[in-house]
C-alpha cells in the first residue's frame, strides 16, 4: 500500500490514545477532516455530543458527507470549505484537532485566533510549536502513514494570546 495515499490519518491507536486525553470532550471538531473517520468516532463512540469536520478538498468532502453525516449519526456533521468560513462555529468547540503539518505558520495563527481561549487545540505544525515552545505540551498521537507516533502539540490554553 503506498503510505502517502493515506497520508495524514490518525489510526485506530492514535483515538484511543486521543480519547484517553480528551475523556469529557462534548464539541469537538477536526480542521481538515478527510474522509471524516476521526470526526465519526468522535461522534459515535468517544461521546462528543457534537463533532464537526471542515475539509476543503471537494471529494474528500462528499466521501465524509455520504458515509458518516448526520443521518448516521445526529451528533456528527460536516462543513466543506476554508476554516476560515467556520470562525464562529470553531469558537463554540472545547477541543479542536488538526493535521497542519503543511500549512503556513500564518495560517496556523489564524485557526489560533478563532479558538475560544478553554479550547484544547492539538495540531502538528512544528514552525508554530517552535515559535511558541512554552504554551505547548507534547503530545504523541499514532498516525497510520508511519505506524508509528508522531508529536503533536497540545497548546496551552490558559494564557493571554
Amino acid at each position: 500500500m503506498d503510505r502517502e495515499l493515506i497520508y495524514g490519518e490518525i489510526s485506530t491507536i492514535g483515538m484511543k490514545q486521543f480519547a484517553n486525553l480528551e475523556p469529557n470532550c462534548n464539541k469537538f471538531m477536526d480542521v481538515g477532516s478527510g474522509y471524516g473517520k476521526f470526526t465519526w468516532v468522535m461522534a459515535s463512540f468517544l461521546n462528543a455530543t457534537e463533532a464537526y469536520g471542515i475539509e476543503i478538498d471537494n471529494a474528500k468532502f462528499d466521501i465524509a458527507n455520504k458515509h458518516f453525516s448526520g443521518r448516521y449519526n445526529p451528533n456528527c456533521k460536516f462543513k466543506r470549505g476554508d476554516f476560515r468560513d467556520y470562525k464562529n462555529l470553531i469558537k463554540e468547540m472545547d477541543v479542536v484537532f488538526s493535521n497542519c503539518i503543511t500549512w503556513k505558520l500564518e495560517s496556523v495563527q489564524e485557526l489560533v485566533e478563532c479558538l475560544s481561549p478553554t479550547c484544547n487545540f492539538y495540531h502538528n505544525n512544528k514552525k508554530y510549536y517552535f515559535d511558541n515552545k512554552t504554551i505547548h505540551e507534547i503530545t504523541p498521537l499514532h498516525m497510520q502513514w508511519v505506524n508509528a507516533n508522531q508529536d503533536y502539540y497540545k497548546l496551552i490554553t490558559n494564557f493571554n494570546r
